[in-house]
């Protein structure tokens, strides 16, 4: 029989060959360096209109490779090192949805040259711009005091989209805003002008703007054949947003709606439904911006 010393000591010697796997196993496992990126804004030219921006995460590449999507603030460990050159895309969220976040293709991607150390994090704040090929079909931002989306396809004329000056402006002096009511209580208001529908399958085409609510709006796109004024078009709508209570900032995706269609113009659409329960309500809008290639 083994004696308890003999067993004490076979003990201990498992207990220490344990310790040293496990010690030996954690020698071997790869240490991360960080970057840590606390914020992207965007920086436009006078011809473009406002700063405002909702990038919510980045998309981040080396020279070969996809390294992933990281949602802002973003605290990102890597397995490289030594000087790096990096790729970085700003990335927003299609039609306001969570599940469906897209790099944004208007931007300039960012480059970096980063030195990166093991456990060392380096930090960066980025700005970046919209590319030059970007071309802007309008922008509205509502300071001349004026409206470009006053065109009414229903609802009464002090439902269009009328500026307005007080303490709920985004910035700027003006913003507009929808008015629907118990008298009117569905509205759809379109931009003033028709646009001849060029656009290909494939070709990106945004619509941005700054919003906020006490009713629910549809965005859409109404299409018509000829350039009659009377003619009563076909309305698609692609997405929407909620009641809001602040400001927001949203990115719809109007590409594929617009390049699907024969139609030789079309333009954009605002619908706002009175909610249940309620005797009026406001929607507002400001830098409204339709962007393509």
């Amino acid at each position: 029989m083994i004696s308890l010393k003999h067993k004490l000591v076979l003990f201990y010697f498992l207990l220490l060959l344990t310790f040293s796997s496990c010690s030996f196993l954690n020698q071997n496992e790869p240490t991360p360096s960080y970057l840590y990126i606390s914020e992207f804004r965007l920086k436009t030219q006078a011809n473009q209109g406002s700063t405002s921006e909702r990038i919510t995460d980045i998309w981040l590449f080396n020279d070969t490779d996809f390294l992933g999507m990281f949602p802002l603030p973003a605290k990102i460990p890597l397995l490289l090192y030594g000087e790096q050159n990096l790729t970085i895309q700003a990335g927003i969220k299609e039609n306001g949805i969570g599940a469906t976040p897209e790099n944004y293709p208007f931007f300039n991607p960012i480059k970096v040259k980063v030195n990166l150390k093991a456990l060392k994090t380096d930090t960066l704040k980025l700005e970046t711009s919209y590319l030059s090929t970007s071309k802007f079909h309008f922008i509205e931002n509502f300071e001349n005091n004026s409206s470009f989306f006053s065109f009414l396809v229903s609802g009464l004329p002090e439902n269009r989209v009328l500026p307005y000056s007080d303490n709920n402006v985004f910035e700027g002096k003006f913003s507009g805003k929808i008015q629907v009511s118990k008298s009117a209580p569905i509205v759809t208001v379109g931009s003033n002008a028709k646009y001849k529908n060029t656009f290909n399958p494939g070709q990106p085409v945004y619509l941005e703007m700054d919003y906020k609510g006490e009713a629910p709006c549809v965005i859409g796109v109404q299409f018509y054949d000829t350039e009659n004024i009377e003619e009563a078009g076909i309305i698609v709508p692609i997405a929407g947003f909620k009641e809001s209570a602040d400001w927001k900032k949203i990115y719809f995706n109007l590409g594929s709606t617009l390049a699907l269609r024969k139609s030789l113009y079309y333009r954009v659409i605002f619908n706002t439904a009175l909610p249940e329960g309620k005797e009026n309500a406001n929607v507002h809008f400001d830098n409204i911006k339709l962007i393509s290639f």
